[in-house]
C-alpha cells in the first residue's frame, strides 16, 4: 500500500469538476439516513417507506473515476492495476454503511447492527478496490482495536476507535509506506515492536488482504524485484544508453502508477544499503518464479 496524497478540499473539487451537484444530493442523503437511524436503499424491507419516504439509489459510482484516477487505476489495498471491466473494481466503503460483522479473527473485534449509515456518501470513506479484496475479503468488516463510535458522520471523528486496517486516500490516516514494509516480496510490519499499534495495523492489513499469501501479488512483486535488480545494478554503467534505461526504469517501477510501489521502493532502499542481501533477494525472486514456470 501508499498514500495518495491528496487535501480533503481538492478532493472535493474533483468530485466537484466531475459530477456537479453530486454533494448536495450526498448531503441530502446523508440528511435522510440520520432522520432514519438507518442506512436505506430502495427495496430495502427493514426501510420505513411510510415515515421517510423513498431512499435513493446508490450514486457513488459516479465519482467513480475521481478515485481511479487519483489511485493511478491501482486496488487501494493490494497494489493491482485494475482493468477496464468496471464489474472487476469497485468504489469500496472503508466503513461499511450496513451492518457490521466482526472479524472472525479477531475474537474482540465488536460487531455494530446500524454500520456506519452517515458515511455512506462521505468522500473520505472511500477508495477504489479490486473484487478480490472489496467483495472477497473487506466485505462488511472493520476490525479494530478500540469501541465502536455509531452516528458519527466525519472519518476525522472516527481515530479513538483505533481502526486496524489503513486508509490509504488523503492525511488523515498515517502514511501506509510508515506502517507497511517488504522483505523481498513479503509484507512485513515497519515497526518492530509488537506492542505497538502501528505494528497491529501493519500486520492485520497484510492478514485481512492476504498481501503475504495471494500468489498472483507474490508473482508479480517478484517480476518487479527481478526487474528492478537488473536496473540497479546498471544505472551506473559504462554506455550512456545503459544507463538512462536503466534509471528510468527505477523511476518507473518505483513510481505512484506502477503495481506494487511499496515493495519496490524497499527493494531500491535495500540495494542502496546492502547490495549483497538486495543480490540475495533478487535470486530468490527469480527462483520462485522459475518454480511457478
Amino acid at each position: 500500500m501508499i498514500r495518495y496524497d491528496i487535501s480533503e478540499a481538492d478532493l472535493l473539487a474533483r468530485i466537484d469538476a466531475r459530477k456537479p451537484g453530486w454533494r448536495v444530493r450526498a448531503a441530502a442523503a446523508t440528511a435522510l439516513f440520520r432522520r432514519a437511524g438507518v442506512y436505506g436503499e430502495p427495496g430495502d424491507a427493514s426501510w420505513d417507506l411510510q415515515t421517510y419516504g423513498p431512499p435513493p439509489r446508490p450514486f457513488w459510482g459516479e465519482i467513480k473515476a475521481v478515485y481511479m484516477r487519483l489511485q493511478r487505476n491501482k486496488c487501494a489495498f493490494c497494489e493491482r492495476k485494475l482493468t477496464t471491466r468496471t464489474k472487476d473494481h469497485d468504489v469500496e466503503h472503508f466503513r461499511p454503511k450496513r451492518a457490521v460483522a466482526a472479524w472472525p479473527l479477531l475474537p474482540t473485534d465488536p460487531p455494530l447492527s446500524e454500520g456506519y449509515f452517515l458515511l455512506a456518501y462521505h468522500p473520505l470513506n472511500y477508495a477504489t478496490a479490486c473484487e478480490h479484496c472489496n467483495r472477497g475479503l473487506k466485505r462488511s468488516f472493520f476490525p479494530i482495536a478500540g469501541a465502536r463510535l455509531p452516528g458519527r458522520d466525519d472519518p476525522a471523528h472516527l481515530a479513538p476507535e483505533r481502526p486496524l486496517l489503513i486508509y490509504p486516500i488523503g492525511r488523515a490516516d498515517p502514511d501506509p509506506e510508515d506502517l507497511l514494509g517488504f522483505r523481498g516480496i513479503i509484507p512485513v510490519p515497519k515497526s518492530a515492536d509488537t506492542d505497538t499499534h502501528e505494528h497491529d495495523r501493519a500486520r492485520v492489513t497484510i492478514g485481512f488482504f492476504e498481501l503475504d499469501g495471494r500468489e498472483e501479488l507474490r508473482r508479480e512483486r517478484a517480476e518487479v524485484i527481478q526487474h528492478l535488480y537488473l536496473s540497479l545494478a546498471h544505472e551506473d554503467a559504462p554506455r550512456a544508453s545503459l544507463r538512462l534505461l536503466a534509471r528510468r526504469t527505477i523511476r518507473q517501477r518505483t513510481g505512484a502508477g506502477s503495481q506494487h510501489t511499496n515493495c519496490a521502493r524497499c527493494f531500491v532502499a535495500l540495494f542502496r544499503e546492502d547490495s549483497e542481501r538486495a543480490r540475495r533477494l533478487a535470486l530468490a525472486a527469480t527462483r520462485f518464479l522459475g518454480a511457478l514456470s
